[in-house]
């Protein structure tokens, strides 16, 4: 699928970069409330790398916790707002 001008410019826009497609399914699980273990288990990781990828997530969003990890996502318009389960918009995947 071709990205468009408008689907380029939504990342740089908010001064982000796109999330690759690992730290994507992180944090849309994360959203719909996995545990670390959890999301170890589905994404054949140990749970230090799931909260490794969580702990990068929110030093790159500038957060202190999980919860504001997504409600900042939401805020930004990183994580889309009417659909479950939680979803990352497409311009913001590599």
């Amino acid at each position: 699928m071709p990205v468009t001008q408008q689907q380029s410019a939504a990342p740089r826009r908010l001064g982000q970069r796109p999330l690759e497609e690992l730290d994507s399914r992180i944090l849309e699980m994360l959203a719909n409330g996995a545990t670390s273990a959890q999301m170890s288990l589905r994404l054949h990781l140990s749970r230090q790398g799931v909260d490794y990828h969580i702990t990068r997530l929110q030093r790159r969003f500038k957060v202190r916790s999980r919860p504001a990890l997504v409600s900042r996502a939401y805020v930004l318009g990183v994580l889309v707002v009417d659909m479950w389960p939680p979803r990352v918009a497409e311009e913001y995947v590599l």
